[in-house]
């Protein structure tokens, strides 16, 4: 990574004592790492980036790798090509937008992540390789909603397959983090399933995001961001966090940076806005947590025996919610309004008072 691109960290050992996460990552956090959790928070999409963040190979391996994808793998391999040359194919004979030289008969792929993170937003070489980027992303995520609809596979035994790769890291990432409490996941029971249908008219069964939740307690807030650059490396891919499904009225981002006395990322093209809204109309107002939607990448050649089609890849996505928030944040989320058991009869009084009179009252 070059020198400019490392954020600002305390010069004295003092000060970083000061801090209770006293991992390796401390010292590690990047700019990219910082632009990737930003989105998380804000709930963006990639799409509206103006710029990627990639410095080096070693850096899009990594990012390859969290979307079960390796360049070294033939089959692999194939499958990122086809992306990129699918995506070339849209660009020219369907946009109208021609590809420099520099784009035909490329030997490594990986080249344009790099090209795309050029600084010089304003290159034709940049502004190319960036486009060529989305549109990979777009068609990973068509493709794998294709496969999904084709392979044999109940839906029970996928999200237990993303619960068992989500729970393999916990090991790793308390390793890792030494901030970290108590990491779980819980699935939503039918019940609850019916509940929420019920009580959220914008709600469909197809777009039930919380089936597979993850909850992480850290021991101060000074602890979430390196936690939360840690899942963007190893759990999840930022790209394919939900836009629109994100939720943070915890701590600001700049707030988080200022703690640690770490310096903002530019903007990749999107204002920073934070996001501070409440979780959900049934949560009360001093409910506070960092709540967010991924779909996560899952293998499924070792849980469903299927002759897997190339051109469509091997993995498929799994919505996962996942809530982060430090000890005393969530024992106080437990108290008084916030009980659990306030939330679900807010939640179910407006289920029976639709099912009654349909649109709730307002009296």
């Amino acid at each position: 990574m070059l020198d400019n691109d490392k954020p600002k960290h305390p010069a004295s050992k003092g000060a970083q004592a000061s801090v209770s996460t006293q991992s390796w990552l401390m010292n590690d956090i990047g700019l990219s790492d910082l632009e990737a959790v930003r989105l998380i928070l804000s709930g963006n999409s990639v799409i509206d980036w103006n710029r990627a963040n990639f410095r080096t190979l070693s850096e899009v391996d990594r990012f390859l790798a969290v979307q079960h994808l390796d360049w070294f793998d033939p089959i692999d391999r194939t499958r990122i090509e086809h992306l990129y040359q699918s995506s070339v194919t849209f660009l020219e004979q369907h946009l109208g937008l021609m590809c420099t030289p520099d784009f035909q008969n490329l030997d490594d792929v990986r080249t344009i992540f790099v090209w795309a993170s050029d600084l010089d937003v304003d290159s034709e070489r940049q502004t190319i390789a960036c486009t060529i980027l989305k549109l990979m992303h777009v068609l990973q995520h068509m493709d794998s909603a294709e496969l999904r609809h084709r392979i044999p596979l109940a839906e029970a035994k996928l999200l237990e397959a993303t619960e068992n790769q989500i729970l393999s890291l916990k090991d790793q990432m308390v390793l890792d983090n030494s901030g970290v409490m108590e990491f779980y996941g819980s699935r939503k029971t039918r019940e609850s399933t019916i509940a929420k249908l019920l009580a959220k008219k914008e709600d469909v069964a197809s777009t039930v995001f919380d089936k597979l939740r993850f909850r992480i307690i850290t021991q101060s807030v000074d602890d979430i961001l390196p936690l939360m650059v840690w899942l963007q490396r190893y759990a999840f891919p930022y790209n394919f966090v939900i836009p629109g499904q994100s939720h943070n009225n915890l701590q600001p981002f700049l707030k988080m940076l200022n703690h640690l006395t770490l310096s903002p990322p530019p903007t990749n093209g999107i204002p920073h806005i934070e996001q501070e809204d409440s979780l959900n109309a049934f949560s009360s107002a001093s409910f506070k947590v960092i709540n967010f939607i991924v779909d996560v990448p899952v293998r499924v050649d070792p849980i469903v025996e299927y002759p897997l089609q190339s051109d469509l890849g091997r993995v498929v996505f799994v919505m996962v919610e996942f809530q982060i928030v430090d000890q005393v944040t969530a024992q106080h989320n437990e108290e008084g309004a916030n009980a659990h058991s306030l939330y679900k009869e807010r939640q179910l009084e407006r289920v029976r008072e639709r099912l009654k009179y349909g649109k709730t009252r307002t009296n």
